[in-house]
């Protein structure tokens, strides 16, 4: 049976838009189908002007936020920020938004709730639709004449999964997924919250953020994650249905990840004279680094990554996000280039 047909994007944070911007021309010589970036006003770039810079230097993926929170900016300037955006690209934007997580950790507020983040949602459709919508007590217009911007739902429990069925335009599956299973389990999820509103699941866009390195090795490219690994293993495991998932003694030290992980040093911790960045030097601590690894990153020769992108595929997993959050991001973005991107091309 032929693999469905398969499409590859990139992301990756930014401290430096030079460096950005080099990058990202490495990035559109492999003609990704999608690009996004993240929202930690504290620890990157800003959001809206890397995207700018993103629809600029592009020609024909889609961008977007990977993803924004509806705490930090009101639905007003989100949707305003996008839909110029979406204007000035042609309609290649996408919003890409989830409960929030380094943005407000480090800024000491705490995650939305399901509820704020179905409202927000709805409010920057109908803001980006041109519509007058209420939010929160007020009524809330654009009145430039904007273009409808699709909102994607960052999820990873069912939830979160659910709620993006009912009413989000997509889905931005987060963790990383390396198995057959799990994506019909997550789908299962999806399609739940499509069922409970009399939605077809295939008008949707259901991306995954997937984690694929070419390596040397398979043992190179988990370590090469470690930094990746140890913020999943902190943030990944709060909801009770997931943590129990874990076998026992992984629960025990997943609270160890989650109390001692720096969220100021969130994917930009600077290594010691080991080489690892401290948050790195706490996985490796707590022995579950290739627990981890085995569900979470694809890795090893190209064709080890591309046969593992093709048995998600074959589980209806047929769009990924592939960030870029390692050492020595261009060299990893011309591995996956020049090797793995052509097989689905």
């Amino acid at each position: 049976m032929a693999t469905p047909k398969v499409r590859l994007g990139l992301g990756r944070p930014s401290t430096k838009l030079s460096d950005y911007l080099a990058w990202l021309k490495v990035a559109e010589e492999y003609d990704p189908d999608i690009l996004g970036y993240g929202d930690g006003q504290e620890l990157w770039n800003e959001l809206y002007v890397v995207l700018t810079l993103t629809a600029v230097h592009t020609k024909r993926a889609m961008f977007g936020s990977l993803v924004t929170n509806p705490v930090t900016r009101d639905p007003g300037v989100t949707a305003s920020a996008i839909a110029t955006l979406q204007d000035y690209s042609g309609g290649r934007a996408y919003l890409g938004i989830a409960t929030g997580l380094s943005a407000l950790r480090n800024g000491g507020l705490k995650a939305a709730r399901m509820s704020d983040l179905e409202e927000y949602v709805r409010a920057v459709q109908g803001l980006t639709a041109g519509k007058t919508v209420s939010y929160r007590g007020r009524s809330v217009r654009i009145q430039w004449g904007p273009s409808r911007v699709p909102v994607f739902i960052g999820a990873r429990g069912p939830k979160g999964l659910a709620l993006a069925g009912r009413v989000a335009d997509g889905v931005i599956v987060g963790g990383g997924v390396t198995s057959a299973e799990v994506i019909r389990k997550l789908l299962g999820q999806i399609r739940a919250g499509c069922d409970s509103v009399g939605r077809d699941m295939s008008e949707m866009q259901i991306w995954f953020l997937t984690r694929v390195v070419v390596a040397p090795s398979r043992e190179a490219g988990v370590d090469m994650m470690r930094d990746y690994l140890a913020g999943h293993a902190a943030h990944s495991y709060a909801a009770p249905s997931i943590l129990a998932e874990a076998p026992k003694d992984v629960q025990e030290k997943i609270h160890v990840m989650e109390r001692g992980y720096k969220w100021g040093e969130h994917l930009i911790g600077k290594p010691g004279p080991d080489g690892l960045t401290d948050n790195a030097r706490l996985l490796e601590s707590t022995g579950i680094k290739n627990w981890l690894a085995n569900r979470f990153v694809i890795t090893g020769s190209p064709k080890d990554c591309i046969a593992g992108l093709r048995e998600l595929a074959g589980a209806g997993a047929t769009n990924h996000i592939i960030p870029q959050v390692l050492p020595g991001q261009m060299e990893s973005t011309r591995l996956l280039g020049q090797h793995v991107f052509p097989a689905f091309r």
